[in-house]
């Protein structure tokens, strides 16, 4: 009988390629000999955040990790992503210690992916744009994004992710956050930060605080 204590996290995420990226970390995790394990809990395709946090049970204090994509430097995508923060913070002040914490990808979430193998800093216009290096990547040789986020290609995928490229996205992810600060200027709407230039993301600072409470160095 498995009697580790069990580490609780909730997401909110976009699409299955995020929520199938999430179950494989979890596997990961949990077949290290820590003493303890995770179990994610993932909602899929909603931006309901009120709704959400309203119907936690009144004694539940806890944070949801929500991952959302820019899509493209398109003005329409644009304030539909800022529109989309606007309502992460009026939701973070229905419940006193529940929050929305965002983890952003700009241009969209292959850029996290491509960050386990590479400090990735090239500026794209769509996010169809990835397909290229995504194939160099993953030694693929998908003919479109829509192919490689099939069940089959995304797993294959993430077949070639393992712990180590985990912890090197992270540190990867902070590199291009250096890079971003000297070179660009963050945006702020409703008190939440990011980087409307591409690529950037902050899904790192949650998966970083994932794999520090469990035990690994990041």
């Amino acid at each position: 009988m498995d009697r580790r204590t069990t580490e609780q996290y909730r997401f909110i995420v976009e699409g299955d390629t995020e929520k199938w990226y999430l179950e494989h970390l979890q596997s990961l995790i949990n077949s290290g000999d820590l003493q303890s394990k995770v179990k994610f809990s993932i909602t899929v395709d909603s931006t309901r955040y009120k709704s959400i946090i309203k119907s936690c049970p009144a004694t539940v204090l806890t944070d949801y990790f929500v991952f959302r994509d820019v899509e493209s430097q398109a003005d329409d995508d644009i304030r539909t992503f800022e529109t989309l923060l606007k309502k992460i913070s009026k939701a973070n002040k229905i419940r006193p210690g529940i929050r929305l914490i965002l983890g952003y990808s700009n241009l969209s979430f292959e850029v996290w992916l491509l960050l386990h193998f590479t400090c990735f800093r090239r500026p794209k216009n769509h996010a169809n744009s990835y397909l290229k290096d995504l194939n160099k990547c993953f030694s693929l040789n998908c003919e479109s994004i829509r192919a490689f986020k099939t069940d089959a290609v995304f797993h294959q995928a993430l077949s070639r992710i393992g712990l180590k490229e985990v912890q090197d996205a992270c540190r990867n992810a902070r590199e291009l956050d250096a890079w971003n600060v000297r070179s660009n200027c963050a945006s702020k709407v409703s008190s939440i930060k990011y980087f409307k230039y591409n690529p950037s993301t902050s899904v790192h600072l949650i998966i970083t605080k994932i794999l520090k409470d469990n035990g690994f160095s990041v």
